[in-house]
């Protein structure tokens, strides 16, 4: 997070007046970044919220990058933490609480500011960044605090640090159309299960979050993995594979012989899950 300002700098040339919105974390990673972008043709279904002033409704951005972008039936939010809207500072002493409360305060009102028929309860993918595994009993009870689907399936995924130092970041997208959720078996092969997908279907939209507690073993096993995770995501999908850094040197690499090449494919070590998860797979389709 040392480096984020000069991130900003360099990113800021990219994009005009209307950038898209993002998540920043820290990761344990060997390069200097790692960006991961998701893409439409559909221009002219665009609409973008950027406030740049300070007011108390909601934080102004702290980067180049929008609040809200919608795409159709589908919003992007960006990754919100618990700023004071009037201070921009964080909650003083630290408090996890709070900032949760705030943090999801302020999605639920970028949300209904751009549809005032929005907000948590049409998410179709939720990922909550921690920095300590013992605040995620506290993000879900804040979650359903705030009008979240209790059925809603969300990745849980322990960071070494966020913006601001901030204790937890909520990214979310949802849709015009509330979706429905299924629950099925992450299976590798005819003999073994290693965890559960939850896939959330809406109109013109398709989200997944996989959580394994366990690694599959080689190409074969991935590859039967991966076809279950395309059958229920369809063509023109993403992928972002959270893995904890302590799995004993596992060759990651081999998920490029497995995902097509079309396919966008992000990996990203992080610090944990919540207990006995392994990997994190997300994915997403519209």
């Amino acid at each position: 997070m040392a480096d984020y300002p000069r991130i900003n700098n360099i990113y800021s040339q990219y994009f005009d007046l209307n950038p898209p919105t993002r998540v920043c974390v820290q990761a344990p990673i060997t390069c200097y970044a790692i960006i991961e972008a998701v893409a439409t043709l559909s221009i002219d279904r665009k609409r973008s919220m950027h406030v740049q002033s300070i007011s108390h409704w909601a934080p102004a951005n702290i980067g180049p990058y929008s609040q809200c972008v919608q795409i159709g039936n589908l919003l992007t939010v960006s990754g919100q933490i618990g700023l004071i809207p009037g201070s921009m500072t964080l909650p003083n002493p630290t408090n996890f609480l709070a900032e949760c409360r705030l943090a999801l305060r302020h999605a639920a009102r970028v949300l209904s500011a751009m549809d005032t028929e929005m907000s948590l309860s049409h998410a179709l993918q939720v990922v909550c960044f921690v920095r300590s595994e013992v605040h995620i009993i506290v993000a879900k009870a804040t979650w359903r605090e705030y009008g979240g689907d209790l059925d809603q399936p969300i990745a849980f995924v322990i960071v070494s640090n966020l913006p601001r130092n901030a204790l937890v970041e909520w990214q979310i997208w949802v849709h015009r159309a509330e979706g429905s959720s299924e629950k099925f078996s992450a299976i590798v092969s005819p003999s073994k299960q290693v965890g559960h997908m939850y896939v959330t279907k809406c109109e013109d939209a398709t989200a997944l979050i996989c959580q394994l507690l366990d690694i599959p073993n080689d190409v074969n096993e991935w590859t039967t993995l991966y076809q279950r995770l395309a059958q229920h995501l369809g063509q023109n999908h993403t992928l972002r594979i959270f893995y904890k850094i302590n799995n004993n040197g596992y060759n990651w690499k081999i998920l490029r012989d497995v995902i097509p090449k079309s396919i966008a494919l992000t990996l990203i070590p992080v610090c944990g899950f919540e207990p006995e998860q392994a990997v994190i797979v997300c994915g997403i389709h519209f």
